[in-house]
């Protein structure tokens, strides 16, 4: 069997895209890959489309351009090949050149005004402004081999001022990276419940805090004032919907949260700069209430979740397609970003330019 299991649309896209970058390296790759999807061995293929996508990832920005959704369409189907022998070794090693480009432009960058984001994995970002750098639901990474190491991990919790956790899933959040912070005596942030579980209560003391959970919560953290809406997913998972005021910006993380009217507050209490969106949850319908000036989608490809609940690179994109026809005024005015790990996205413009 190889690797390329939805091949049937894939494929003419990627003919009538790869044919516009036909005169270039990567171009010439993509459409030899295409001559040959049927025909090279699973090993030789996994491995391919991880290094053709990553060089086209490299030849474009952090935009929605044709050859960038080729690219991330083409890094889901190594992404989504768990039954390859080869998976675990070649992802993490793409993770691990992604993460280790990451960190070394998170401790180098130099945010004058606005801000700059990296997505760590799933939900798991990095925002840098001129005075902070927050981290929400960072997790190292898992089921490939070469996640963040326990010195990567050191090195992302000395730079970071803050860790803000929406919820008690698996992929939200890390007691090991958690603890980190709180060894470097950091405010980590999540709601009372989570903190009340065994595996994070065990934390050794350092500046945990909470935030209620039956009311809206508005506290400072690091300086930072903290905006907390109690939302939901499945109607019955608690989960912290953060907006973080932060040199003039308003910064939204909803984590899993699925409750809309979350989003009709938040748009009555803020005029939200950027919306670190989950791209399962209702993406169309939320940006249409938090009207954000920009969206960076998150959540795509969480590997360790069983395919029916494994969400595309390209869906992403799909997405947004749709909310470009359906809401085009909206859209319009708005910047939106599908990033794989690692990748990064910037506004240098201050609030007042466009507020």
């Amino acid at each position: 069997m190889t690797i390329w299991n939805r091949a049937g649309v894939l494929n003419q896209n990627m003919s009538s895209i790869a044919s516009e970058f036909a005169d270039t390296t990567w171009g010439w790759h993509a459409e030899r890959l295409l001559r040959q999807s049927e025909k090279v061995s699973s090993q030789e293929q996994l491995y391919e489309l991880l290094n053709l996508a990553e060089m086209g990832l490299a030849l474009s920005s952090a935009e929605s351009g044709r050859r960038r959704a080729l690219s991330l369409a083409l890094l889901d189907h190594p992404l989504s090949a768990r039954y390859n022998p080869y998976w675990r070794s070649a992802v993490g090693e793409f993770y691990q050149r992604a993460l280790s480009r990451a960190l070394a432009q998170i401790g180098r960058a130099q945010v004058t005004s606005g801000w700059r984001v990296w997505k760590i994995y799933n939900m798991g970002f990095v925002v840098k402004t001129a005075t902070h750098t927050i981290g929400f639901d960072i997790h190292p990474g898992w089921v490939f081999q070469n996640p963040l190491s326990n010195e990567q991990q050191e090195q992302l919790a000395d730079m970071l001022d803050l860790l803000l956790i929406s919820h008690y899933h698996a992929d939200h959040l890390n007691p090991s990276f958690m603890q980190k912070m709180v060894e470097r005596k950091k405010p980590v942030v999540l709601p009372a419940s989570v903190w009340r579980l065994p595996n994070t209560g065990r934390l050794d003391n350092g500046p945990k805090r909470y935030i209620q959970e039956d009311q809206e919560s508005h506290q400072t953290f690091a300086g930072l004032y903290v905006h907390s809406y109690l939302g939901a997913q499945w109607r019955v998972i608690r989960n912290a919907v953060y907006v973080v005021e932060v040199d003039g910006l308003h910064i939204l993380h909803p984590g899993d949260n699925e409750n809309l009217q979350i989003y009709e507050c938040v748009a009555q209490n803020h005029d939200i700069d950027l919306y670190l969106a989950n791209c399962w949850a209702k993406l169309g319908e939320s940006v249409a209430r938090i009207r954000p000036h920009t969206v960076i989608t998150g959540h795509e490809q969480e590997i360790s979740h069983p395919s029916p609940f494994l969400h595309s690179f390209q869906s992403s994109f799909q997405q947004l397609a749709h909310m470009r026809r359906d809401n085009p005024d909206l859209m319009a005015k708005m910047a939106a970003h599908v990033l794989a790990w690692g990748e990064g996205a910037e506004e240098r413009r201050s609030r007042g330019a466009d507020h």
